[in-house]
């Protein structure tokens, strides 16, 4: 399993194509946009399987997963 960990500094929707090559499994993204936030982009479409928070609409942190691993939030 590969685990990627980066912190975008925003605007990750402009630098997906920094993490297309990597192919990894799961994705912990620091300073990122909720991709629910941006319907029917190719962010959102990447994002499909993620978990997200934070307290900006803007910048929070996204944990991103090959469509088939199960996440599920800890409460």
């Amino acid at each position: 399993m590969k685990i990627v960990s980066w912190n975008c500094n925003g605007a990750l929707r402009n630098k997906l194509h920094e993490l297309v090559n990597l192919k990894a499994d799961i994705y912990v993204i620091q300073e990122c946009k909720n991709p629910s936030n941006h319907p029917n982009t190719p962010y959102e479409l990447w994002g499909a399987n993620h978990l997200w928070i934070g307290d900006s609409k803007t910048k929070g942190l996204g944990i991103f997963a090959k469509k088939d691993i199960e996440m599920l939030p800890l409460n």
